[in-house]
């Protein structure tokens, strides 16, 4: 049986406005240690979407874009012509 491995790179740090002991910044540091830096979030708008802090600042070393409730895939549609032209082509969409 192979040993899991965790990557030690961090992409969240800390300062991040989630309530204390929530578990949806635990999931969000281990989702980042897995997709790695080549990773774009788009969180619409919930509670998910304060992990990452308020302008200037981010909890996050990836772009964040937060979204409209209607209009969560309209980021990812402005963001694909980007990838295709090789603006962000080290980010897979």
């Amino acid at each position: 049986m192979r040993e899991a491995r965790i990557p030690t790179e961090e992409l969240m740090g800390s300062g991040h406005l989630a309530c204390q002991g929530c578990g949806a910044t635990m999931a969000m540091r281990f989702a980042l240690k897995a997709l790695g830096r080549k990773t774009v979030l788009v969180i619409p708008a919930c509670c998910w979407s304060v992990i990452d802090g308020t302008f200037p600042h981010s909890a996050v070393d990836v772009p964040t874009f937060t979204p409209l409730l209607k209009r969560r895939l309209l980021p990812r549609q402005g963001l694909k012509p980007d990838w295709k032209c090789g603006a962000i082509s080290k980010v897979p969409l």
